[in-house]
C-alpha cells in the first residue's frame, strides 16, 4: 500500500517550519488501512516501536505547503501477509513496517515497525454469554470509528481472550487489559478513562446488547477521582469497571434510584494508578423532579444541628503503635502523654511552630514511625491568638495542613487524623443558647474544611474533628485520646461542659415574620465573602446580610451580572 495521500486523513500542525503528523491519527489510519486488506477480520496493532518522530517539510510552493492536504513526502506501509488458518483459529500476526521519505530523491527509511494481530473467528452459532462479552465483541468491529480512535491512542481494549479479560462473579463487573506504549504511559491516562467511560455508555446505547445488571445511560457526573503518586506506580495495565445499582421493583425492570460506576486503573503489581467514581444522573432526575414538584418549600431546606451523643465507654481501647501529636499548645501536648500510654500508644509530640515546610513534616512522620507503626495523627490547633494575628495565623495553619497532606500522601499507609480545635464550631447544648465566638475559634474554623478535603482526596486517611469548649478542662486530654480510639464512626464531635455532641442534618424551619437578626459586631465590621454570591440565592443572602448590618460584602461566582 502506497499511502501518498495519507495527509487527507490526518490533522496537521506546523512547528518551526516542519509539518508534524499526529502519531495517534497516523496509527488510526494505518489500522483502518490494514483492516481494509482483510475484510473478514479486524486487526489490532500490537508491539509498535517508533524509530523517531515523523517530520515532513512544508513546501510553500505547492504540494505539502500550509493548507495543502498532502504532506511534503511519502509514507509507505508494508504488510507481510499473515499465514493462512482454519476457521475458528487465530492467524499468525502480520508484520507491519512503515517507511517514510522526505522527497523523491531520498530513499525510504524505516519509521515504525510492529505487527497486526487478529482475534479468532467466532463460530456462527456461538453467542456471547453475557452483555459484557457482547460489548467487548462490538469493540472489535472494524467499522466502529470510536474504537479505532481509542485503539490508535495507545489504549487497546482487547477482545474476549482469557489472558486479558476477566469477568467477575457479578455480570456488572469487567476487567480489561490496557496496552500502552511510549512515554505517554507515565502520564495521566486520560485516554484510558475515556475508553472506560465510552464502554459504560455503549452498554446502554446498544439496543442489540443483552441486558446486564447495572447498565448506565448518559454519564452526567464524576463523583470522585483519586490519582495515585505517579512515581510509585507503573504504567496502567488493567482497567477494572464495576457497575452497581440498587435493587428495586420499578416498572419495566428499571430502578429510578442512582446507578454508580467505579472505574479503576491498576499497574502490573496491582497498585491503583487512578480511581474514578461516576453516577448516572438520568436515573435520578425524573424521580427528583417529581419529588420537588410535590414538595413544599420547607421540605427543601436543611441545617446543621448539634445534638447530644452517647458518652464514650470508660473502658480503654487498645491503640498499639505510634501516635504523632502536632500541637500549638505545649501544656495540652504534655497532658496527652499519660492517657496515650494508658491506651498502649507511643506518643511523639512535636510543636506545630517547628513544622515550617514540607520537609519538616516528612521528618516528623519519620520520627513517629521510628517508635512503631503509625496509627494516628492528632493536629491540635487550640492556642489563643490576638486579633491582629488572626489573618496571618489562618494562612500559616492552611500551609501546615497542606504540607501535612502532601507528606501523608507520599508516606502512604492507613491512619486516623484527628483535628482538635476550641470553640470553632457553633455547638450549643440548648436550642435557645448562643455559640461562644472567640478569635481562637475563628482562626481554627477553616481547618475543618481543609482536613475534610484530605479525607476525600485520600480515602486511606480517616479524618475526624473534635471541637473542645472555649474554656480548657482537665478532661480534655482524656477526651482527645478517647475520641482517637473510638469506633462509633462520628466524624464531627464537640464537648460543651460534660456533654458530648455530634453533628447532624435536620430539616430547617422557615421564619418569614421576623426581622433580620443583627450580626455580631465583629462580623459586621469585617468583610463577608459569599461564594456563589452572583446567583439567585447568593444575591438574596447578600441583601439579607446588608439589612442585618454587614458593611462590606464580597460576592464571588460564575454567573454573569
Amino acid at each position: 500500500l502506497d499511502l501518498t495521500r495519507v495527509a487527507t486523513d490526518l490533522r496537521r500542525v506546523t512547528v518551526q517550519g516542519a509539518t508534524v503528523l499526529a502519531t495517534a491519527d497516523l496509527l488510526e489510519f494505518v489500522v483502518a488501512a490494514a483492516a481494509a486488506t482483510w475484510p473478514e477480520q479486524p486487526p489490532q496493532l500490537d508491539g509498535l516501536e517508533l524509530a523517531g518522530p515523523l517530520l515532513l517539510p512544508d513546501d510553500p510552493g505547492g504540494s505539502g505547503g500550509p493548507g495543502d492536504p498532502r504532506p511534503g513526502g511519502t509514507l509507505q506501509l508494508v504488510l507481510d501477509e499473515a499465514d493462512t488458518h482454519a476457521r475458528g483459529q487465530a492467524p499468525a500476526p502480520a508484520k507491519l513496517r512503515l517507511f517514510v521519505r522526505r522527497s523523491a530523491d531520498e530513499p525510504y527509511r524505516l519509521w515504525a515497525s510492529g505487527s497486526l494481530r487478529f482475534d479468532a473467528a467466532v463460530p456462527e452459532r456461538e453467542q456471547p454469554r453475557t452483555g459484557l462479552d457482547a460489548i467487548v465483541a462490538r469493540c472489535s468491529r472494524r467499522d466502529d470509528e470510536r474504537w479505532s480512535r481509542l485503539a490508535a491512542r495507545g489504549v487497546a481494549l482487547p477482545g474476549p481472550r482469557p489472558t486479558s479479560l476477566r469477568a467477575g462473579t457479578d455480570p456488572g463487573e469487567l476487567l480489561l487489559g490496557l496496552e500502552r506504549t511510549g512515554p505517554a504511559a507515565r502520564r495521566l491516562p486520560i485516554d484510558a478513562i475515556e475508553a472506560g467511560l465510552w464502554l459504560i455508555a455503549e452498554l446502554a446505547e446498544d439496543p442489540d446488547a443483552p441486558p446486564i445488571p447495572g447498565q448506565l445511560g448518559d454519564l452526567a457526573q464524576v463523583s470522585s477521582c483519586i490519582i495515585a503518586d505517579g512515581d510509585r506506580q507503573g504504567p496502567p495495565t488493567w482497567l477494572h469497571l464495576q457497575l452497581a445499582r440498587p435493587r428495586g421493583d420499578a416498572p419495566s425492570g428499571r430502578d429510578e434510584r442512582t446507578t454508580h460506576a467505579l472505574l479503576t486503573l491498576y499497574d502490573d503489581a496491582g497498585r491503583i494508578c487512578l480511581q474514578l467514581g461516576v453516577t448516572r444522573r438520568s436515573d435520578v432526575a425524573p424521580a427528583l423532579a417529581r419529588r420537588l414538584a410535590d414538595a413544599a418549600l420547607p421540605d427543601w431546606l436543611y441545617a446543621r444541628e448539634w445534638e447530644p451523643a452517647p458518652a464514650l465507654s470508660p473502658e480503654p481501647a487498645d491503640l498499639e503503635g505510634a501516635v504523632l501529636l502536632i500541637s500549638d499548645d505545649r501544656e495540652l501536648a504534655r497532658a496527652c502523654i499519660e492517657p496515650a500510654h494508658t491506651r498502649g500508644a507511643a506518643l511523639e509530640s512535636i510543636d506545630a511552630h517547628d513544622l515550617v515546610d514540607r520537609s519538616a513534616c516528612h521528618d516528623a512522620l519519620r520520627r513517629a514511625r521510628a517508635r512503631g507503626p503509625l496509627r494516628a495523627l492528632i493536629l491540635a490547633l487550640v492556642a489563643d491568638v490576638d486579633d491582629d494575628a488572626l489573618e496571618a495565623l489562618v494562612r500559616e495553619r492552611a500551609r501546615l495542613i497542606l504540607d501535612l497532606a502532601a507528606a501523608l500522601h507520599n508516606d502512604g499507609g492507613r491512619l486516623r487524623l484527628l483535628l482538635v480545635t476550641r470553640a470553632s464550631q457553633p455547638a450549643i447544648v440548648e436550642p435557645s443558647g448562643a455559640p461562644t465566638i472567640t478569635v481562637a475559634g475563628l482562626a481554627a474554623a477553616p481547618a475543618w474544611g481543609l482536613t475534610r478535603a484530605i479525607g476525600l482526596e485520600h480515602p486511606a486517611i480517616e479524618v475526624r474533628g473534635l471541637d473542645l469548649a472555649a474554656a480548657p478542662s482537665p478532661e480534655d486530654p482524656r477526651r482527645i485520646i478517647a475520641e482517637l480510639t473510638t469506633d462509633d464512626r462520628e466524624e464531627a464531635v464537640a464537648y460543651r461542659g460534660d456533654q458530648r455532641l455530634r453533628l447532624r442534618l435536620r430539616r430547617a424551619p422557615i421564619t418569614t415574620d421576623r426581622e433580620p437578626t443583627p450580626l455580631p459586631p465583629r462580623l459586621g465590621e469585617g468583610t463577608t465573602l459569599i461564594t456563589g454570591g452572583l446567583g439567585g440565592v447568593g444575591l438574596q443572602l447578600a441583601a439579607h446580610l446588608a439589612d442585618a448590618g454587614a458593611r462590606r460584602l464580597l460576592l464571588l461566582g460564575r454567573s454573569p451580572l
